[in-house]
């Protein structure tokens, strides 16, 4: 059985390929997000619901006009449904989210209450 010579595989070379590959393209908006000061798992959580099929130029911005109006689980939870809509309209399917978050994120605030790591920091 004939078989060439393999090379071994070179991770670090891999990796400088990568990099290079991607240096023009931005970072994901959680990242930024983050860097803005909204670092709690909740906020993170935010911002990932409102990204869902939403692009990132318009997902941050969005995110960022809804958590600096209610940057914590119980301040989301006294919005209502048309408030939270009207703060992330620009983004896809709001109506949907803005549904769903005045349902399930109450639950976050209760989580907060008793000391779950749903308000505590995860990045950064």
């Amino acid at each position: 059985m004939c078989m060439a010579h393999k090379l071994p595989f070179d991770i670090d070379a891999v990796m400088r390929r990568i990099r290079a590959a991607v240096t023009e393209h931005a970072d994901a908006a959680m990242f930024e997000l983050a860097e803005r000061g909204f670092k709690s798992v909740f906020q993170q959580l935010v911002g990932c619901i409102i990204s869902i099929r939403t692009r990132d130029e318009v997902s941050l911005p969005t995110a960022i006009k809804l958590l600096e109006r209610a940057a914590t689980p119980a301040a989301v939870a006294k919005l209502s449904v048309p408030q939270i809509d009207a703060l992330i309209r620009a983004s896809s399917f709001h109506e949907a989210k803005a549904a769903h978050s005045a349902r399930t994120w109450p639950w976050a605030w209760l989580a907060g209450r008793r000391g779950s790591a749903s308000t505590s920091t995860c990045i950064g």
